[in-house]
């Protein structure tokens, strides 16, 4: 997951320098593959001002432009858009830039004409695709010689490898009470907004499944969807409601979903699928589902393959004005089951599937309701809530040794449930062995041992003392007869040019059928001699 240093301060106040973020965040078990200022993407790239454009006198297709880059003199720069002319205000990239795609930009003569640099449209800086070959027509006062990236703004990147039982990780709210905790700054309050209205949701849901526990959801009528040059790193513009569903996704981790509501015909049912239903996706593909996969259906058949992706029939366009917007829990399982036969990978189904704090889900379709109204108006309903919303809370006794016993660092009591209590954990009790509630957003938990990997991973992994095993002569001594015969076959092997292989471990049933394979080994059939 990319994280954009602008908007993790968000959620984290801290001053801490973006090194020692990510020092922090290796040490506290969030590997960082990465950091990247984009201001180093658009390095030799600034604003200019075209004076003259004229027609190249060797080619009908191109012309030679007189541009101002705050030089004190003109650059000759030949272009082929069609859309150059004098007066534009426009991005020049001059000799020493590197382009998205490496595309180096050097002093060069086009059909004998000198061109020092090189005028860019949106596409050739990485910035979108419109697939034109016009130069990007900017409407910013800066200066001529102006660094791009001072008008767009610099922003910092931190990659970051999430495991796959950190559900909770995969959200900027997320990585910042992380690093809270860790001591690298305080965790910003989050008070969800109460955007809704009084009158009923216009759309009604029936809970059909037990594998869909909670469906938040309320109608917005009247909006106007109007041009906007916001940007959030990760979030492609699509529409306005559209991009805040997407938005809420990375900034709190929980999915929803933008229908238009005019498409939608009757009662929305949350069910399982019975087998055999074609479902045409918002991707433009067509699937075929299987028994107990999770849809949302109406009266003309299947319109969303549920915590995964919407469908085509209810898709939300940009002359929509009557939204639908849910959010929703669902079993995750079953989620990671459906996306893997069907080859979905949707950011929807990477989080479902390892995992959503239950507690999100109404503030986070309140944020996405408040965000599309505070830019597209309309008129919101009451917000319908079918299922249970909070699930009960889990403790469990925990005995604070652990941390040593399992995991070889000596730590005092007090610190342990400090670093606990950090995280979030309730603590409740005195002495070694205490009653702990566990936050709703640790949703892989499978007791103690992962109460102790939270402790550690705070602390510091670094801060583990190295132990070298204990060497049980006995067992070697049994065993050495054997290494003994086998080091002298591998040798002799070796030595007539035989070749060692090493193959997979596993493999598709059917593979094995084909090669001769016989299934897999059972007890019975293990020679007690081959095993170490």
């Amino acid at each position: 997951m990319k994280i954009a240093l602008s908007w993790l301060k968000q959620h984290l106040a801290t001053t801490a320098p973006v090194d020692e973020l990510a020092r922090t965040l290796n040490r506290i078990g969030l590997e960082v593959d990465g950091v990247e200022d984009t201001a180093a993407a658009f390095k030799n790239v600034v604003i200019g001002h075209i004076k003259e454009r004229v027609q190249h006198p060797n080619a009908d297709r191109l012309g030679v432009c007189q541009v101002d880059v705050g030089e004190g003199k003109l650059r000759q720069i030949v272009c082929g858009a069609p859309n150059a002319r004098a007066g534009l205000t426009v991005a020049v990239a001059l000799p020493g830039a590197v382009l998205p795609g490496d595309f180096a930009i050097k002093e060069s003569k086009i059909r004998g004409e000198t061109s020092l640099g090189m005028i860019c449209g949106i596409d050739e800086l990485g910035l979108d695709k419109t697939g034109t070959r016009d130069i990007w027509e900017m409407t910013t006062t800066a200066a001529p010689g102006t660094p791009l990236a001072t008008v767009l703004g610099s922003e910092v990147m931190i990659e970051v490898a999430v495991t796959p039982n950190r559900g909770d990780a995969l959200s900027y709210r997320g990585i910042a009470r992380d690093l809270a905790a860790a001591g690298v700054g305080t965790l910003k309050p989050f008070v969800a907004p109460q955007p809704y209205g009084t009158t009923p949701c216009a759309v009604e849901v029936k809970l059909e499944t037990p594998l869909c526990r909670v469906f938040v959801g309320a109608t917005i009528t009247g909006i106007q969807q109007k041009e906007y040059s916001d940007s959030f790193p990760g979030v492609k513009k699509i529409f306005w409601p559209v991009d805040m569903t997407n938005y809420t996704l990375l900034d709190l981790g929980q999915p929803s979903h933008a229908f238009d509501a005019d498409k939608i015909r009757g009662v929305v049912r949350v069910q399982e699928a019975k087998g055999g239903e074609a479902f045409a996706a918002l991707d433009g593909k067509t699937y075929t589902l299987a028994a107990g996969d999770i849809v949302f259906a109406d009266d003309s058949g299947i319109i969303a393959l549920a915590g995964i992706m919407g469908g085509a029939s209810t898709a939300t366009s940009a002359t929509t004005t009557n939204l639908f917007i849910e959010a929703a829990q669902f079993e995750r399982t079953q989620i990671a089951r459906t996306g893997q036969r069907l080859g979905i990978l949707s950011d929807a189904r990477y989080r479902f599937e390892r995992g959503i704090d239950p507690a999100m889900t109404a503030p986070a379709h309140a944020v996405v309701v408040d965000k599309i109204i505070g830019r597209c108006g309309g008129t919101v309903s009451a917000v319908m809530v079918v299922g249970e919303l909070t699930p009960a809370p889990r403790t469990l006794a925990f005995d604070t040794r652990l941390v040593a016993r399992l995991g070889g660092l000596e730590l005092p009591t007090a610190t342990t449930l400090g670093l606990l209590k950090k995280l979030g954990y309730g603590v409740a009790g005195e002495g070694e062995v205490v009653t702990l509630t566990v936050p709703t957003w640790i949703t892989t938990f499978d007791g103690a041992p992962d109460v102790v990997e939270d402790v550690l991973r705070l602390h510091g992994y670094d801060g583990i003392p190295s132990v070298m095993p204990p060497l049980q002569r006995s067992v070697w001594a049994d065993k050495a007869t054997r290494f003994q015969t086998e080091w002298t076959a591998r040798r002799a092997l070796a030595e007539r040019g035989y070749l060692e292989t090493l193959t997979y471990s596993f493999i598709a049933p059917a593979d094995a059928t084909a090669v001769g394979g016989h299934g897999a080994p059972t007890a019975d059939k293990i020679d007690p001699q081959l095993v170490l």
